[in-house]
């Protein structure tokens, strides 16, 4: 069975190197990273074939599971089965990991354990960044006032 994507009005071939399904689709540039449901991270971009036909070639990147992925700009997204979250550049090196720290309090307002938040699910763009923690508490930083 054949599978396509469409860039404006251009069909691209899509030959992915696994049979799972794919649930999300991020790019940097010219390169396109999937996920897909179970948990892998696939890699390529857009070749040429022939003169009629473009193919877009995902290929496996190893030792990755992961839950989520989002791209902007020059820097992909992602967040590992155990809930961390990664800051990487296109060859998928991680650059930076994002943490998240819960400081609660004692009921008289002085500070008392700093727990480290598991994300979920994240949304990146323009005006910035949103996370959704595994007990679905909303993280957000950005450019906007409203975030």
């Amino acid at each position: 069975m054949s599978h396509y994507l469409w860039i404006l009005n251009e069909k691209i071939s899509l030959l992915a190197g696994v049979r799972e399904s794919l649930v999300k689709i991020a790019n940097i540039g010219d390169t396109i990273f999937a996920l897909t449901d179970g948990n892998n991270l696939l890699k390529g971009s857009v070749q040429n074939s022939n003169d009629v036909q473009k193919e877009l070639i995902l290929n496996v990147v190893d030792n990755l599971k992961l839950v989520d992925i989002d791209a902007y700009k020059e820097y992909l997204y992602i967040i590992d089965t155990e809930g961390n979250v990664f800051m990487c550049n296109e060859q998928v090196e991680i650059l930076h990991e994002l943490h998240f720290i819960e400081q609660s309090k004692c009921p008289c307002g002085h500070p008392e354990i700093k727990q480290r938040v598991k994300i979920k699910s994240l949304a990146v763009g323009s005006f910035g960044k949103l996370f959704i923690s595994t007990n679905n508490q909303l993280w957000g930083c950005g450019y906007m006032p409203q975030v």
